[in-house]
Parts: structure tokens; C-alpha cells; sequence
């Protein structure tokens, strides 16, 4: 085995002792598909967390109907492949004038 081969062994099974059982199957799914940023395909998310992408799916789903809540800022869509998180149109001209301020403050 050469020494790449070997770091990059060492490298996967650092990775693999960091994963830790899912101890919330919904938190797991909300926080992959908020830190992505963009829409993660159900297949990546039932790889992610051993299930099917059916299942994935209906946690996805079940997870947008708990911010629908009006108290809540984001949103997340589900689509016939994919999902994501997104903000409120509602929110659309504070999250403006937001990014408007910290562009100027850095200029």
C-alpha cells in the first residue's frame, strides 16, 4: 500500500469515527439540507441516513409542514426530487436591506 493509499485510509476511517448514530433522523435531514444551501436530492439524503429516498421524502415533508408555522423566517420547499430551505417572501425587503448595509460597511 503506498503512503497516499494510507493517508487516504486514515483519512476515511478519522471520517467514519467522527459519524455518530442518528439520533434524530428529522434534525439530521434539516441540518444536511441547511448547510447545503441549495436543493440535495432525496438519493443523496437517504444515502446520508440509510433510509429509503420514500422515507427521506416523508420526513422532508413533514419537516416543511413544521415551518409553515407564521413565526417562522425560512421555509423549506420539496420538490419532486430535491428540497430545500429558503427564506419567507415576506422577509424579502428586510433580507435586502441587510445584505444593502453589510455590502456599504464593507465597502
Amino acid at each position: 500500500m503506498s503512503t497516499e493509499e494510507k493517508v487516504q485510509e486514515a483519512a476515511a476511517q478519522s471520517q467514519d469515527d467522527l459519524m455518530q448514530p442518528i439520533k434524530s433522523v428529522e434534525a439530521c435531514i434539516e441540518a444536511v439540507v441547511f448547510a447545503a444551501g441549495y436543493p440535495v436530492p432525496y438519493q443523496k439524503l437517504a444515502d446520508v441516513t440509510g433510509l429509503s429516498t420514500r422515507e427521506v421524502k416523508r420526513f422532508a415533508e413533514r419537516i416543511s409542514k413544521h415551518y409553515e408555522n407564521d413565526n417562522r423566517g425560512i421555509m423549506m420547499l420539496c420538490f419532486k426530487d430535491t428540497c430545500q430551505f429558503c427564506t419567507k417572501e415576506q422577509y424579502a425587503p428586510y433580507i435586502r436591506d441587510s445584505a444593502n448595509s453589510i455590502l456599504s460597511s464593507s465597502e
